[in-house]
């Protein structure tokens, strides 16, 4: 059937293939059933989907390995790989359930029989298994207080072959919570930095912290690319590659050649050479290797830089880095120039779209636009761009909130061809404030463009020109603000009351990066519409005093 034909469950993304069944209401407690020899990625799922369901539903379900599924559960969840799960194999055949052979595919079924109910969830490989219990949450509902799951049969897979989450920060990837937005937004890689660009050649490493970084994303399936400034003289060129094996050592099994805006360095070339032998020495190949060209060249595919560089033997499996929108002209001036695969997508938003009443660290941003980045892309690029692009990655540095950023490009970037930006917002609303809130969310974002478009704000901070408060634009506004912003008040009230029963965030995460955000925003609005500013009443006062003292009149 046609995935969005009269679908019982709109889901984010779509998938590539879906067909309906029944709803059933679960008369009983659920379990995760996972093969003894379940991988680190596979006893992820399980966790994930374990507290998903106990956050947004009050469940507590156990994980069991298929010896010790208790006989009277009413929900059975079986995770893994047909080819290490002999459970789960035989219940994919008994069912004709065929697992998609296309790279991180996965198969789904939900049946109900003899008064229980059955769900698999079988990858092509173990990271699949997450993406895959990700959708099958998204079929569980509530009914008078008890579960309800629909019923489907959904064979799925990627778009898009890698869709990262790089960082400025790799410490960013020391909070537990950012793993599970990361995973839920089916992203499949990240890389390490330490700063906007990357690691400096030499740079002294906390292997603790970035360790614990590493065994981290490989126990979730995600590659690790280390990035490290390669443009550099080429006297430093032993301390690029001593800091790569560091990382090597670490565990990471990419590499991430960053020229960027640093430039060229003094021999681009002879530093790839050195760096795709050394992959070669540990298995690190294709697009395991990535490059983001110089200034310049990373604008466009066909330039001197990129010409040259691809040259290198190794280089024309690389991921590339490029800021264009892809399109079917890129991908011919790539191939043009020697690349064997389909350039790279950096997808830049340097700065918010719509700057924050509460100017300081922690304001509330709404959902992101992809639209709103470099080049602006429009829905019909979007929903082309799987045609032409390997990878995908967004770079906002740090300043949205993670779940109005990740699920953007990350949801996108599955099934491209689909892109739906309200449906997007949708689900990130629900994932933040839960189901019944999503439409409190939605207008809450839709109203706040419209008012902060009638302040004014400062965009730099510097000693002698301070960042100042937003002040209204025109003041014979400020009646209309006012009303705004008040019929806005209660909106971040009523998510706080509903939203924690429902989030699948954590309570804390939740109100510090979201419900408080919202509720000062409001509040700061309401002071800077109504503050008396200088610029306000100064001209005025200015002239009575010159005028005074032209008059003489000082006691005036």
């Amino acid at each position: 059937l046609d995935a969005a034909a009269a679908a019982p469950v709109n889901l984010m993304p779509a998938a590539s293939e879906v067909e309906w069944g029944p709803a059933t209401l679960v008369e009983g407690a659920g379990v995760v059933v996972l093969s003894d020899q379940a991988s680190p990625p596979e006893r992820e799922a399980a966790r994930l989907l374990c507290r998903y369901v106990e956050r947004r539903f009050g469940q507590k379900w156990p994980v069991h390995t298929t010896g010790e599924v208790p006989a009277d559960a009413k929900l059975r969840v079986y995770l893994g790989q047909a080819k290490t799960f002999p459970a789960l194999a035989q219940l994919c055949d008994g069912q004709k359930l065929a697992v998609p052979e296309q790279p991180e595919g996965y198969a789904l079924k939900v049946w109900a029989e003899g008064g229980a109910v059955t769900a698999v969830v079988a990858g092509v490989n173990s990271r699949s298994v997450i993406y895959g219990q990700d959708t099958l949450f998204q079929l569980l509902g509530q009914q008078h207080g008890k579960l309800t799951i629909q019923g489907a049969t959904i064979r799925d897979w990627p778009g898009i072959p890698l869709r990262g989450r790089p960082h400025p920060h790799y410490q960013y990837f020391l909070k537990a919570e950012n793993w599970d937005c990361i995973l839920s937004s089916r992203i499949n890689f990240i890389d390490l930095r330490d700063g906007i660009y990357a690691f400096e050649a030499g740079a002294e490493l906390k292997k603790d912290e970035l360790g614990k970084v590493i065994r981290e994303a490989k126990d979730r399936g995600l590659r690790v690319y280390a990035a490290v400034n390669t443009g550099v003289p080429k006297a430093e060129q032993e301390a690029v590659m001593a800091t790569f094996k560091q990382f090597i050592e670490l565990g990471a099994d990419g590499l991430w050649a960053s020229f960027d805006d640093k430039g060229p360095g003094e021999d681009p070339k002879g530093m790839m050479g050195r760096i795709l032998a050394f992959g070669r020495e540990h298995q690190i190949t294709g697009d395991a290797i990535a490059l983001t060209p110089p200034k310049g060249a990373y604008q466009v595919v066909d330039h001197k830089f990129n010409r040259e560089v691809v040259g290198v033997p190794g280089m024309e499996q690389a991921v590339w880095y490029l800021t264009s929108v892809p399109c079917a002209e890129d991908a011919a001036a790539g191939e043009a120039i020697g690349l064997k695969v389909r350039p790279s997508w950096w997808h830049n938003w340097p700065r918010m779209h719509y700057p924050s009443l509460s100017y300081r660290g922690g304001a509330y941003v709404p959902t992101l636009d992809l639209a709103y980045g470099w080049n602006h892309p429009n829905a019909q690029e979007l929903r082309q761009m799987g045609r032409y692009v390997h990878a995908v990655m967004p770079w906002d540095g740090w300043q949205a909130l993670q779940h109005y950023l990740v699920p953007v490009i990350g949801w996108w970037s599955w099934r491209p061809e689909q892109y739906d930006r309200q449906a997007i917002r949708r689900r990130a609303y629900d994932m933040v404030f839960g189901p019944a809130q999503v439409e409190t969310a939605r207008a809450f974002d839709d109203a706040l463009p419209n008012i902060r478009a009638r302040f004014q704000f400062w965009s730099t901070q510097t000693d002698s020109a301070p960042r100042c408060p937003a002040r209204l634009k025109s003041q014979g506004d400020r009646a209309q603000v006012l009303a705004e912003l008040k019929a806005l008040q209660p909106k971040p009230a009523d998510l706080r009351k509903s939203a924690p029963a429902a989030s699948l965030l954590d309570a804390a995460l939740l109100e510090k990066d979201y419900l408080e955000p919202m509720a000062r925003e409001i509040a700061t609005g309401l002071a800077a519409a109504q503050a008396p500013y200088p610029e306000y009443w100064w001209p005025e006062h200015q002239g009575q005093v010159l005028n005074a003292i032209y008059d003489g009149d000082m006691a005036k």
